[in-house]
């Protein structure tokens, strides 16, 4: 769960709340799908913001208006759009406001980099999103055995010594088969990448 630290965002955010729990229901459903995909994709909203501007706190305040820019914009989204590429360009915005403010107060303001940061940015976020639905697509694919030893130890964390004892194999067993699994899990990402390029 995010934190805002600014009060006035907080506050902002707090009726925008309000307002959402007091809506009638058609309004109600796109926002609540909204509030759902913008708590999924906190993490990536983070990172991407992150990226562009290398510092943690300052990071964190831009998050924070991007989330109230995403609010204040819920009605512009339109809900079979994919989520990610739209938030980012809000994002976009909220870190080139973030340099051109930050350029008056101390340094000067370069858009050509700031926009190249962004570019790259965006890049990256682009390709981890196709290669975690690559994922998905290629874990629906596995034997029951291979998710389950895969859900074991990379889900839940178990060691492989307390897996081998679990699912009746030794450990080297277990071994031999999460390599034959992340090869496969390797190879199926690739095709499916190479695929869709």
């Amino acid at each position: 769960m995010t934190t805002f630290t600014d009060p006035k965002t907080a506050t902002r955010l707090t009726k925008m709340t309000a307002e959402l729990d007091n809506s009638n229901a058609g309004s109600g459903g796109n926002h609540a799908n909204l509030v759902s995909l913008l708590t999924q994709h906190q993490g990536e909203l983070r990172g991407f913001i992150l990226s562009a501007v290398g510092d943690a706190n300052h990071a964190a305040d831009i998050l924070q208006r991007t989330n109230l820019k995403i609010w204040e914009n819920a009605d512009s989204f339109r809900t079979e759009a994919p989520f990610l590429p739209w938030a980012f360009t809000i994002a976009n915005y909220e870190v080139l406001s973030f340099f051109r403010d930050r350029g008056r107060e101390q340094v000067a303001f370069y858009p050509d980099i700031a926009e190249s940061l962004m570019k790259s940015s965006r890049k990256m976020f682009d390709d981890w999103a196709a290669k975690q639905e690559a994922l998905n697509h290629c874990i629906r694919k596995l034997e029951q055995k291979q998710t389950e030893v895969i859900r074991l130890r990379y889900s839940e964390r178990i060691p492989l010594a307390t897996i081998a004892t679990q699912t009746g194999r030794t450990t080297q067993g277990v071994k031999s088969l999460l390599l034959r699994t992340r090869q496969k899990l390797r190879d199926c990402i690739q095709l499916k990448l190479s695929q869709e390029h």
